[in-house]
């Protein structure tokens, strides 16, 4: 079965760049979510804006996705973050899980009308690879442990099954019997 995922749209212009996430933010639409912020920057957009107006929930892995490219992204003049994305019309629930989890320091929370913004879906992406995704899995929830100590308790076990099913992947060939 598949999980059930939000969407991806976008909207570019100069150096900025603005996602719109519609629908659940979860683990399957990460891995996509991080190849689109990737080549925003590749393509020099510098100002990233995060639309979640219409994104209702997002889960760890995507949480810890999003707070590895806000973490990238932050500045560090004078020794201080300054938050790395603006995260715009997020939900209470939204910012209740950001916070919860410790990293609200690398977003930048505001409102914007975007009503007359022109944003483009980005195209959904095949079946992802599953050593990939595990792959994403793992870092993403490293992170959210790395950057705030209360997350190693909620997280380990959940990091200590990604680690182990990306050996099992990429441990030798099982043989078929016969």
């Amino acid at each position: 079965m598949n999980p059930v995922a939000g969407k991806l749209s976008v909207w570019t212009g100069g150096q900025a760049a603005c996602v719109r996430v519609s629908g659940r933010a979860n683990f399957a639409l990460s891995l996509q979510f991080r190849k689109l912020l990737q080549a925003l920057r590749a393509a020099g957009h510098q100002l990233l804006l995060l639309d979640v107006s219409g994104c209702p929930f997002m889960d760890s892995t995507f949480l810890g996705v999003l707070a590895y490219e806000a973490n990238n992204l932050a500045a560090t003049s004078t020794g201080a973050v300054q938050p790395g994305i603006e995260l715009l019309n997020a939900q209470s629930n939204v910012r209740n899980i950001i916070q919860d989890l410790g990293v609200a320091h690398l977003f930048r929370f505001s409102e914007r009308d975007l009503s007359r913004t022109d944003f483009k879906d980005v195209p959904l992406a095949g079946e992802a690879n599953v050593s990939e995704l595990n792959r994403t899995c793992l870092e993403a929830h490293e992170l959210l442990m790395a950057l705030h100590p209360a997350n190693v308790e909620k997280f380990r076990d959940v990091a200590q099954f990604f680690a182990g099913e990306l050996k099992d992947s990429s441990g030798p060939a099982k043989q078929k019997s016969s």
